[in-house]
């Protein structure tokens, strides 16, 4: 089972074996209000069954229903946008560079709202700079594999994820300034967000 999501500047997928043989394959897209009210209904155990009938998804959890009508039309290719190469790869500790992208996001304004990140031997050097308000510079410890690298990314797009994942190290897959950055979560999850002009 294949979830996938896309806003146009990144993309989410991950993919789960199911624990017996579905009845044949479909696929659908799901209106996010629905998704949100899913994510309100679901516990962590038990099962969900998921059904398709007339343009209509139809979840049963139980003795809960959600009926939820599907969006027509087709799925961009995503599988397109997943990157296929690395010339750069860094791991280091998530919450450090959460922390470290949201001080950097405070000197960024809405003309520019772009972070530098730095990859070099041994850290990540995470830099913003505003006109107006200054600029800020973080420090980070990584196990950095492969060429040097200086990209731009909006930093919501790096919080939104970072502040998600369950897990104590990220890692982080370039192939250049001006292509998408792949990061791996645990269970094969997959984020890619698209990279920001830097001035």
């Amino acid at each position: 089972m294949r979830f996938v999501a896309t806003d146009g500047r990144r993309l989410a997928f991950i993919e789960k074996e199911l624990p017996k043989k579905t009845g044949g394959d479909f696929e659908m897209i799901v209106p996010i209000k629905a998704v949100q009210e899913l994510l309100k209904m679901l516990s962590w155990d038990g099962n969900v069954q998921i059904a398709t009938a007339q343009n209509q998804a139809i979840f049963n959890l139980g003795e809960t229903y959600l009926v939820s009508r599907l969006i027509e039309g087709q799925f961009p290719n995503y599988e397109q946008v997943i990157p296929k190469e690395e010339k750069t790869v860094s791991s280091a500790g998530r919450e450090e560079l959460l922390q470290a992208v949201r001080r950097t996001a405070l000197l960024t304004s809405p003309d520019s709202p772009a972070v530098k990140l730095d990859f070099v031997k041994g850290k990540i050097l995470i830099s913003s700079r505003s006109p107006n308000l200054g600029e800020a510079k973080e420090e980070l410890s990584a196990e950095t594999k492969g060429d040097e690298i200086a990209i731009g990314f909006n930093p919501n797009y790096l919080i939104d994820v970072l502040k998600n994942l369950d897990i104590e190290t990220v890692s982080l897959s370039l192939t250049g300034p001006d292509k998408p950055g792949l990061l791996r979560g645990k269970n094969g999850y997959l984020y890619v967000v698209m990279p920001m002009q830097l001035n």
